[in-house]
């Protein structure tokens, strides 16, 4: 969009104060004297009804996992986060937070990958697909590939074969978004090159005894909360609830 953000860093941390500082009362916001941006006592009229709104920063650099420990209220962590990622970023957040005298177990880690039971082979091919298609995606972006980083698999030889495929650096140089990764890109061959194991490792995908398997082996690595695919039925509340009970069963 052609703004100058100066350090990205100090741009967020400067946000979160400002909002932090709108959000309780009375509502009135400062920027720091020598930060990025220029806020002289703004009032804001629209505010939360709750005491304290929670903050999570999507966080895939050592800098910004730092950060969501010192100011933040936890982490979120992309689709396909490898556990290997998950293994060492989890214990920085919490460090961070121990240095900066906040309580570490109040912290929430939020992964965005969803928890796909798939009972059948088409079910599983569908998730699977769905999986390979976010990969091509998103972790060929600037920076994303470390969240996806797994020893079983050489994952910077294939991500730099999927941005070839995806034509990912010529859309992100032409200002390009999505719908342009899409378009010009060859998701049909992108999805060739990505083993199966490969999504399967990453994902939480499988009949049910192995999706909760997953999920307890990243609740011990402290995930707290993770999204899940919905029912067939996605408009029926007892179907929801059902696949809920079973997946906390």
């Amino acid at each position: 969009l052609g703004v100058d953000t100066g350090d990205p860093l100090e741009m967020l941390s400067e946000t979160i104060a400002l909002l932090r500082q709108w959000w309780q009362s009375p509502h009135r916001a400062s920027s720091s004297e020598s930060g990025p941006v220029r806020v002289r006592d703004w009032q804001r009229v629209v505010h939360p009804q709750q005491d304290h709104v929670p903050i999570y920063l999507a966080a895939a650099g050592p800098n910004a996992l730092d950060l969501a420990g010192t100011i933040g209220d936890g982490a979120i962590f992309n689709s396909l986060t490898s556990d290997d990622f998950l293994h060492q970023a989890i214990p920085r957040v919490r460090a961070a937070a121990v240095a900066a005298g906040r309580d570490p177990g109040a912290l929430a880690f939020v992964l965005r990958t969803t928890v796909s039971v798939a009972d059948t082979p088409a079910e599983e091919r569908k998730a699977l697909d769905r999986g390979k298609n976010l990969l091509a995606l998103v972790s060929t972006l600037p920076g994303m590939g470390r969240l996806v980083q797994t020893p079983r698999f050489d994952v910077p030889a294939l991500l730099s074969a999927l941005r070839v495929t995806m034509r990912t650096r010529e859309t992100l140089a032409a200002g390009g978004g999505f719908p342009d990764l899409r378009h010009y890109g060859d998701l049909t061959a992108a999805r060739a090159l990505i083993p199966d194991d490969l999504i399967r490792q990453l994902g939480v995908i499988g009949p049910l005894p192995l999706v909760k398997e997953r999920l307890l082996a990243l609740g011990q690595l402290g995930v707290t909360h993770i999204g899940v695919a919905p029912p067939v039925d996605a408009t029926s509340g007892d179907a929801w609830r059902c696949l809920l009970r079973d997946l906390g069963e």
